[in-house]
Parts: C-alpha cells; structure tokens; sequence
C-alpha cells in the first residue's frame, strides 16, 4: 500500500512539473502556428497541422522537465538574472533542436537504411527556413518562460499565489487583505 502511495506521489510530482512548461509551450506555439499560416494562407501554403504543433508542444514540455534535471544546468542560477535566463535559453534550444532534428532523420534512416542516404533524404526533403523560423521563436519562448520561471522563484512567489493574482483577486488586494489579518 505504501509503494503505491509513492507511486501515485511521484506520477503527481512528475505531472505537476511538466504541466507549466507544456501549458506555457501549448499556448506560444499555437500562437506562432496560426501567425504563420495566417501569413502564409495568402500564398495558398498549408504548413503543418495545429497535432502536429501541439506534440511539438508536449515534446517541448517533456525536454524542459529532462534537461532541468542535468547537474550543470543550475550553475549559473546564482548569478543576475539574465544570465541563467539566456544560458538556459540556449541550453534548453540546442536540446530541442536535436530531437526536432531526429525527427525526420530517424524515419528517413530506418527507410534508406544508410546515414548518409537518410541526411541526403532529409537535407533534400526538409522544410530548412520553417525549421530555422521555429528554431527562433522556440529559443525566444524560452527566453519568456525562464524569465518568468526565474522571477516568480527569485521573489518568492507561490504557485497558489499567483493562480489567485491571476485568476480571482487582484495582488494589490490580496497584501491589503493580509495586512487586514
């Protein structure tokens, strides 16, 4: 009984760290998906479909949870704040870059059962400049999320907290009902 009880506590633990990420990523990249066909419907492009961009999103989410548990990724966090912000940043971007990269290579290489057929296959085949313009909001949705990521831990701010500020009282209102307490 108590095994599952420490089950269930780390499948909780283990949900409620990648929901932030996911959520937050769900959201940008949608953002991003429907700007760029909205830009791109003009031509009569289609570009992917709001699946594909939502796996993207839980990939995304997934990678954030992995990677911030690497032991060098922590070591600039003492440092000003724009400093562990863009190292991760960068760090979190090249993660996503070599799944996003796997990502058709690896199919094309069970296909042509050749490294050098299947990078031929992808170099020839694969969308570069989408690759490239994701690539970028992907590094700036990172620099977004681990700036807010690293103030609300900087200032001390609880989760519970700030789905009050944001979703039932305004903050300026919650400290005037403290001081009342």
């Amino acid at each position: 009984m108590e095994t599952l009880k420490n089950i269930r506590r780390f499948l909780v633990h283990e949900f409620l760290q990648v929901l932030p990420p996911t959520i937050f990523f769900l959201v940008f990249a949608h953002v991003v998906y429907f700007n760029t066909q909205l830009m791109l419907s003009q031509f009569k492009i289609e570009v992917g479909t709001s699946a594909v961009v939502t796996v993207i999103a839980l990939v995304i989410g997934k990678v954030v949870v992995v990677v911030d548990k690497l032991p060098f990724i922590r070591k600039l966090d003492s440092k000003p704040l724009v400093i562990p912000v863009i190292f991760k940043a960068f760090v979190f971007t090249v993660f996503v870059t070599l799944v996003r990269l796997a990502e058709p290579w690896v199919p094309a290489l069970f296909e042509t059962g050749s490294i050098a057929a299947a990078n031929a296959d992808v170099g020839e085949h694969y969308v570069w400049r989408l690759f490239t313009a994701a690539q970028i909001w992907i590094f700036f949705g990172f620099v977004i999320y681990f700036t807010a990521s690293h103030t609300i831990s900087v200032f001390g701010i609880a989760r519970k907290d700030l789905l009050i500020a944001f979703f039932r009282k305004h903050p300026s209102h919650m400290t005037a009902a403290t001081a009342d307490e």
